[in-house]
């Protein structure tokens, strides 16, 4: 069974003192082979404007900028969504319960002393050239929001190796960390950078169709944002698709894949060309979607909705379009060849800002958000700078902990704290963090899933049954967490994964409300492998005879052939009899 990738971020922090600054050892006594950048780091400040907050739909905002500059961000990331609504609706875009958190910091408040600091602490390093930048996976560039601004106004003096603007994420939370300059913030070289679309792409369940995201990103580099309108330029073919006829009169097609193959071979397939498989993914999307096709549209988002699900086949594809395979294609081709800009307009009654209501943070908002921000760059350092990992865990335990010091026990934070002890592998303290914040009903079914998974773990080693399975009471109090996690989103297999695994390893049948959110489950994920195997192991179970998981429909166990269903029985036959 699969487990959440443990990590999370603390920022390269400096505390200032009237009577000076505090380095870490480690970056004085040895030298590091720096090969790409640092995120920001948050510089403790008594001095200056305060730290103002505020609320809107989907968003919590801290801001050190003034506040009609925190206003008109807030406005533009805030418009550029709705823009991005009109030609990915929300419905297909991965969405969390736990709001965005931005922080926004004024480059003319950046302390220059710590600046300084980290610049000196930097003559360590060697100098990154740009071809050493990673960009793997892992990579918060991967994960950025508001990196690829044009270049700020800096000091002279001020460290050149950092993130000026990071996004990063959790699997269900994110965080967004920009540091604003004078220089115009436009929407696609802020915002909605191709990295930031490609998380909401790919943290959707059920999962989007692979053609889906690799055509969306593909048409989303040829998109402007232009006021209240998106303009979607045309392509460009070296050479433009076509149907001829060749010596036998039967009909040949140029340049695209037909869409049988299109649709029912896997992209990576030998023999499928990559390259045109990903165009062509672009230009059914480009003709699914045009606003002068019509009902086509609402056809085009039928059929996405039924390949999240469903095997691809022309049947279904017939049911959407009222088109055969053959139909269609005659219609890209000719859509191919009439090049043309697409345009859509956000609905005026979309364009009025929501009302940004500012104050001053208040120490327990600021603790929480900054704490949460710097959790969630551990996993970055861990991977890159690992020697850095110890004085980020501390600064991160240390904000943390200071809001909890006060007494402040708000869920949110109690959660943060406790998905850092488990990320630093002291599980007692992080279950006592997490069923706290549990207590409290906190909206983040990562906690939930993590006290599960933490109390399932405690319960199986301390068995005393000689099956070593969990009783009633037991079985209980774990699947009551996972079922709560199933309420909220995002979805997480993990979740239905580990409500298998304990009905399994439950000494009773399993409950019908966790096989009804099993079931859920596959319908939601159903190209998870890890589910398919215990799905069939589930349903194969003897005391399941008359309550297992709903069998009618798309199911995982479809996806196992018979001779692999077998192997998987046979090997967990003793498990199974038990």
């Amino acid at each position: 069974m699969k487990i959440l990738g443990h990590g999370a971020g603390c920022t390269l922090f400096f505390s200032i003192w009237a009577g000076g600054l505090s380095l870490s050892h480690a970056a004085e006594e040895k030298k590091f082979e720096m090969v790409t950048q640092l995120p920001p780091f948050i510089v403790e400040e008594t001095i200056g404007p305060s730290w103002r907050y505020c609320q809107v739909p989907r968003y919590e905002v801290l801001s050190r900028c003034d506040d009609p500059t925190t206003k008109r961000l807030v406005w533009d990331f805030y418009h550029a969504n709705l823009q991005l609504g009109m030609i990915l609706p929300d419905r297909f875009q991965a969405t969390r319960d736990t709001p965005k958190t931005l922080i926004l910091y004024d480059q003319k408040l950046w302390p220059v002393t710590a600046q300084n600091a980290v610049a000196a602490m930097l003559n360590f390093m060697p100098l990154v050239r740009p071809e050493e930048t990673s960009n793997e996976p892992d990579d918060p560039l991967m994960n950025a929001v508001l990196d690829k601004r044009k270049p700020a106004k800096t000091t002279s003096t001020g460290p050149k190796r950092f993130f000026g603007n990071l996004a990063l994420t959790d699997v269900d939370s994110q965080s967004l960390f920009a540091i604003v300059s004078d220089v115009s913030i436009l929407p696609q070289e802020s915002f909605m950078t191709p990295a930031y679309v490609e998380t909401l792409l790919s943290g959707r369940g059920p999962e989007l169709p692979p053609w889906f995201k690799s055509g969306f990103l593909g048409l989303y580099s040829r998109l402007n944002f232009r006021g209240d309108m998106l303009v979607l330029r045309p392509m460009t073919w070296e050479s433009i698709p076509k149907l001829s006829a060749d010596t036998t009169g039967k009909t040949r097609l140029e340049g695209l894949l037909t869409l049988e193959n299109f649709f029912e071979r896997p992209p990576k397939e030998e023999g499928v060309d990559q390259e045109l498989w990903t165009t062509q993914a672009e230009l059914f999307i480009r003709w699914g979607i045009d606003p002068t096709g019509g009902k086509r549209a609402d056809q085009f988002w039928a059929y996405v909705t039924r390949l999240c699900s469903e095997a691809a086949n022309e049947k279904i594809f017939q049911e959407c379009f009222d088109l055969s395979y053959g139909e269609v294609t005659r219609q890209l081709v000719a859509y191919a060849a009439n090049a043309r800009t697409a345009r859509w307009k956000l609905a005026r009654s979309m364009t009025s800002p929501p009302p940004v209501q500012l104050r001053d943070a208040t120490p327990g908002e600021i603790d929480r958000i900054k704490g949460e921000w710097e959790r969630l760059e551990i996993r970055y350092i861990r991977g890159k700078i690992p020697e850095l990992e110890a004085t980020y865990l501390a600064e991160a335990r240390r904000t943390l902990h200071r809001a909890v010091d006060r007494g402040d026990q708000d869920p949110r934070l109690l959660t943060s704290l406790g998905l850092l002890e488990l990320e630093a592998d002291n599980r007692a303290v992080a279950r006592e963090f997490l069923e706290s914040a549990v207590k409290q009903a906190v909206v983040r079914p990562r906690a939930y899933f993590e006290l599960a998974r933490l109390r399932c773990e405690h319960l199986l080693a301390r068995s005393t049954r000689d099956d070593g399975k969990l009783n009633a009471e037991q079985t209980s109090s774990v699947i009551e967490l996972l079922l709560l996690a199933t309420q909220q989103t995002p979805a997480l297999p993990e979740v239905y994964e580990l409500m298998a695994e304990v009905c399994l390893n439950s000494a009773v049948p399993p409950p019908p409300a966790a096989l009804a959110a099993i079931d859920e489950g596959v319908k939601l994920f159903p190209k998870d492998r890890d589910l398919a195997d215990l799905v069939v192991l589930l349903q194969s179970d003897n005391r399941n005879s008359t309550k297992s998981v709903n069998k009618s429909g798309p199911t995982l166990q479809d996806a196992l052939n018979a001779s692999m269903r077998d192997r998987l029985l046979e090997e967990n036959k003793s498990r199974l009899s038990r």
